[in-house]
């Protein structure tokens, strides 16, 4: 009966620790993981899995391990990224990108962010958008803003409708401009209610009538 308690005791712990690391603002409640915990992680990717090896970046990233690194946590994300873990690939093209971590031979931060976008990773989507267009791939931001945009991140809904008022990336579309700023703005982006007026004041009444009709389309 001890024995069994002790087992499920341990398996909380686990399952609290991953927990505590995956959601955001609480992870610094906890100073380290107890060592059992990275050990079982530990010994997980040392069997090849993607996810214990993505964990153990973020244990890393977070300072939730004896000896701690962002280097060591480019390490980890590096060998789940090449098991395709969408995750990992995002959390490693962060690091490149925001904590100037130096890429090893033919990587990319495009590429990273490009291939987690290509699995549907809804925050992979919005970088790889807002890095194209500093590039001035304009074309190719609108497709990846857009498609993050219909996964609901209302960063990305904004972004559509500007780049529609601007015809950047897309052909100039006030109506359409609108409505996607309408809703970002329900989606909870304030960035876009200023922005939702001043469109609104200079739409024609055909234009206001499409506007509304595709918000009631959903297109």
């Amino acid at each position: 009966m001890k024995i069994r308690c002790c087992l499920l005791t341990r398996r909380l712990f686990v399952i609290l620790a991953f927990c505590l690391i995956t959601v955001a603002g609480v992870a610094q409640e906890m100073q380290q993981v107890p060592r059992f915990i990275e050990q079982r992680y530990l010994k997980a990717a040392g069997q090849g899995s993607a996810k214990a090896q993505f964990t153990l970046g973020l244990l890393n990233e977070r300072g939730l391990v004896k000896d701690a690194s962002l280097e060591n946590a480019a390490s980890w994300y590096r060998l789940a990224s090449t098991n395709g873990y969408a995750p990992a690939q995002y959390r490693l093209a962060l690091l490149l990108e925001k904590h100037q971590i130096a890429p090893i031979e033919g990587e990319t931060i495009k590429a990273l962010y490009q291939s987690a976008a290509t699995k549907g990773m809804k925050e992979a989507q919005l970088n790889l958008a807002i890095l194209l267009e500093r590039r001035g791939e304009v074309r190719q931001a609108f497709e990846w803003y857009m498609a993050a945009a219909k996964g609901a991140v209302a960063p990305a809904m904004t972004a559509v409708g500007v780049m529609f008022a601007q015809g950047r990336g897309v052909d100039a579309d006030p109506a359409q401009a609108w409505a996607w700023f309408s809703r970002a703005v329900k989606a909870g982006d304030k960035n876009a209610e200023p922005l939702m007026a001043a469109l609104g004041e200079k739409l024609t009444d055909d234009q206001r009538d499409r506007a509304k009709m595709l918000l009631e389309s959903g297109s």
